[in-house]
């Protein structure tokens, strides 16, 4: 009988050695202090994302139609033609933009007369027939 209380002690010995949680209770682990949890992050509802993505995309279009109108006034190329209030000027090869001049179009440098030949920049407004009312020409050197 010594003997099995000699080897159950034993064995108890070894258990607690080894860290058996069954014959050795340990400290309760302290529980763990509660922190704070933040204020729940309102996000905005979809139909909002919806309104600012569609305010952005309505400005960049209204940029780029901008961006098209004023390339359509403002055009370079060669003088072909000139007569007091009319203008032709060669924008590319075989391709030709009648100018209309008014009292006030500007051209600069000022003084010059426009010739054939020259280097120009024309800004102004576009007509429905194509052709474009001079605001500003800029001789191109």
């Amino acid at each position: 009988m010594t003997y099995r209380i000699a080897q159950s002690l034993t064995l108890a010995a070894a258990l607690l050695a080894a860290g058996s949680p069954t014959l050795a209770q340990a400290a309760p682990a302290p529980a763990p202090t509660p922190t704070p949890t933040p204020a729940g992050i309102t996000l905005p509802s979809a139909d909002v994302l919806k309104e600012i993505i569609n305010q952005a995309v309505q400005g960049m279009t209204l940029n780029i139609q901008q961006a098209i109108l004023n390339r359509q006034n403002d055009i370079t190329g060669t003088v072909t033609y000139f007569r007091r209030f009319d203008l032709q000027v060669e924008t590319a090869t075989s391709t030709y933009r009648q100018i209309h001049l008014h009292q006030g179009t500007v051209i600069n440098p000022t003084g010059t007369t426009l010739t054939n030949g020259m280097k120009v920049r024309v800004r102004g407004q576009s007509q429905s027939d194509g052709s474009l009312n001079a605001d500003e020409i800029d001789v191109l050197h």
